[in-house]
């Protein structure tokens, strides 16, 4: 009997060896999103380590009582809001007069000086324009809008009088504090807007993190002026995750920023702020918000201007002149804040420049760093 054929089976091929342009790209991407895992969990230790300095090292201020209501009377007062952008105080950075021409002395006792004459003349203000019954300011809008520490940027732990960077940006937040809650015996109501600056950035950050300014010094020092005034009822705060914020003043809608993402044409920084306000009003209009005013700070420079319906105010800074700007391009500021007046029918009605130096208003804020 024939033995029956037998089929055979092609043996099974081995498989090709791996390409090694493959391997090196899946190690690059294992590599990459391990990188990015702890990148993510040191970024969230460095916040909860944040959260503990603020809560060990602030201690709430015990609240100060807010002013009385004068007693009504048969003549209606007219009713005015104010808006006080305070910015650019660089607090922890030092100014020599030899290097400015003798043009400006600045360091952290200035500091505090400055402040206490800003406060205090925002303070005079309100009592002379409600002296003669005719107006009352029920109400004051407190922006901060960033760099009120310099950070790390420019060697500063080489020109500063504070220890550190962390010291130092507790301290301006209980500078911060000390600010506000004076102004709060005053005015009946004030509410805080922040957005973080350009300096205070942390020093992993060697350009502005445009996704995430809370990563910043500023963030921390507002951080901490609301631990110290979280007694304080008759505050509010505003910290939003973003570098602009949107609020409203006597009805009229607002947007403040630092300013610092805004170029520059031919150097005039009128250009660029008339081109950023007018595209970001043309498209908080089409979204239903229509905008009137823009408040910046950043330039150090007082300036105004009106174009397309839309008003752009920048502050003058609170550390004045400094080496950069005076040996580059010659600029000299006076240190100042400005005071915006706004009325319900009209809109803003006026501006105020409280002086940082001069005669007056005597004392300081004492803080400890």
């Amino acid at each position: 009997m024939a033995r029956p054929v037998r089929k055979s089976v092609p043996a099974k091929g081995a498989k090709p060896p791996p390409c090694p342009l493959e391997q090196e790209k899946a190690r690059v991407a294992r590599e990459a999103s391990r990188r990015e895992h702890i990148a993510a969990v040191r970024e969230l230790a460095f916040r909860d380590f944040l959260a503990d300095l603020v809560r060990q090292n602030a201690r709430p201020l015990p609240p100060l009582p807010p002013p009385v209501q004068p007693r009504p009377s048969s003549r209606k007062p007219a009713e005015r809001h104010a808006l006080l952008p305070l910015h650019d105080w660089h607090f922890e950075e030092t100014v020599r007069p030899e290097s400015v021409n003798g043009l400006n002395d600045y360091g952290i006792p200035q500091a505090c000086r400055r402040v206490w004459r800003v406060v205090e003349a925002a303070c005079a203000w309100k009592a002379d324009r409600e002296a003669g019954g005719r107006c009352r300011v029920p109400l004051l809008v407190v922006p901060l809008l960033g760099d009120m520490v310099t950070g790390t940027l420019h060697g500063l732990e080489r020109h500063s009088r504070a220890p550190n960077v962390v010291r130092a940006a507790i301290a301006c937040g209980d500078l911060i504090a000390l600010a506000l809650r004076r102004l709060a015996s005053v005015f009946p109501r004030v509410e805080v807007e922040c957005v973080s600056g350009n300096h205070g950035r942390l020093p992993d950050d060697r350009r502005v993190p445009s996704k995430d300014p809370t990563r910043s010094w500023d963030y921390l020092a507002y951080s901490v002026a609301r631990r110290r005034l979280e007694g304080q009822k008759n505050i509010s705060w505003h910290i939003p995750d973003s570098y602009g914020v949107l609020f409203q003043v006597a009805g009229w809608q607002c947007y403040a920023a630092h300013g610092n993402f805004i170029p520059q044409a031919m150097g005039i920084v009128g250009y660029g702020i008339r081109r950023f306000a007018s595209n970001l009003a043309a498209n908080l209009g089409a979204a239903g918000k229509p905008l009137k005013y823009a408040f910046f700070g950043h330039f150090h420079q007082s300036n105004a201007a009106e174009f397309a319906g839309i008003e752009a105010f920048i502050g003058p800074s609170l550390i004045g002149t400094q080496e950069y700007s005076y040996l580059s391009g010659g600029a000299v500021n006076r240190a100042a804040q400005e005071l915006h007046v706004f009325d319900r029918e009209l809109g803003h009605v006026a501006r105020e420049r409280l002086y940082a130096d001069g005669p007056g208003f005597p004392g300081t804020f004492e803080i400890e760093v």
